[in-house]
């Protein structure tokens, strides 16, 4: 728009200077002449003299007009000029914003992601304990069960090593009964091996 505007400018220019040299170019007007003949010769040219100054006026009327037009033009295309270069300069302010904020939501999105990895490390971690934690509960109670069944293999080691009583037969009530020997320690008593 800035160079159609200035090529216009300069055609107005070239057209006001074409005008000038034609009106410099007219003949002045001449004194009247001594006979009849010169004067209507004389006559005739500033008939046509009229004639040419009158085309001249309504040329410059013309350019004047076009000249005008142009002035117009220039002055409405400077005003779309300026209101292209306002938008200009709010969309790239926006730009600026957006890419402001793109490089925020960049930033945050890897603090998450730096986050989410720290979570699923120490999640890992502890799904690992709890598993070693599982594998020693497992072993803990196969090594209960032993005990246990070590436990009772020496209890019916013990009762079965324990001397047998024989039965007596039914006493009368008027014979008071027999004084036995101490008898062994049964499986109630605590068992110091099975500890």
């Amino acid at each position: 728009w800035v160079q159609a505007a200035g090529e216009g400018k300069q055609e107005l220019q070239d057209r006001e200077q074409r005008l000038k040299e034609l009106l410099s170019v007219l003949p002045a007007e001449e004194e009247a002449a001594a006979d009849p003949a010169q004067a209507l010769v004389s006559a005739r040219r500033e008939e046509q003299d009229s004639r040419h100054r009158e085309l001249a006026a309504e040329r410059l009327k013309v350019l004047e007009s076009q000249t005008e037009r142009l002035e117009e033009q220039v002055v409405s295309q400077q005003g779309l000029l300026a209101q292209k270069m306002e938008e200009r300069q709010a969309l790239e302010t926006q730009t600026e914003a957006l890419t402001q904020e793109r490089d925020q939501q960049r930033a945050a999105q890897q603090e998450a992601r730096a986050a989410v990895r720290a979570v699923e490390a120490r999640l890992k971690n502890r799904e690992e304990a709890i598993a070693a934690g599982a594998q020693r509960r497992q072993e803990l109670e196969r090594q209960a069960v032993r005990m246990r069944c070590e436990a009772r293999g020496l209890r019916a080691r013990i009762s079965t090593a324990q001397p047998v009583v024989p039965e007596e037969p039914e006493r009368t009530l008027r014979e008071p009964p027999r004084q036995t020997a101490a008898l062994p320690p049964s499986d109630s008593q605590p068992d110091s091996t099975a500890a």
